[in-house]
């Protein structure tokens, strides 16, 4: 594996995060993009396990994915609440996904 595909791919991962707190859509979409590359890339390379300083880095790569996970769902969440206070303006609350007996509504 070289180390080049997991630098490319931790650049890619910042450029996602910050396209993600900049709430920019079309910056998101590229980083989606140039993620699904580097991932690519990543996984046709292969080797990580010969090289400590790599599976460091790969680490550090999961963290970066684990962050932006985290911001993913707090945008979700928060767009979630936004269209919850909508609907209860308009006076037809959105039905739930789900019963309290786990069944689909």
């Amino acid at each position: 594996m070289s180390k080049a595909v997991v630098e490319q791919l931790i650049a890619r991962e910042d450029a996602l995060i910050a396209a993600l707190d900049g709430q920019d859509v079309a910056a998101i979409e590229e980083a989606t993009r140039d993620m699904q590359g580097s991932v690519a890339n990543l996984a046709a390379t292969g080797g990580w396990n010969t090289n400590p300083e790599l599976g460091a880095r790969l680490i550090q790569a999961l963290r970066l994915a684990e962050a932006a996970n985290g911001r993913l769902n707090y945008l979700a969440d928060r767009n979630r609440r936004k269209l919850d206070r909508l609907a209860a303006l308009g006076g037809d609350p959105l039905p739930l996904s789900y019963q309290r007996a786990g069944r689909l509504g």
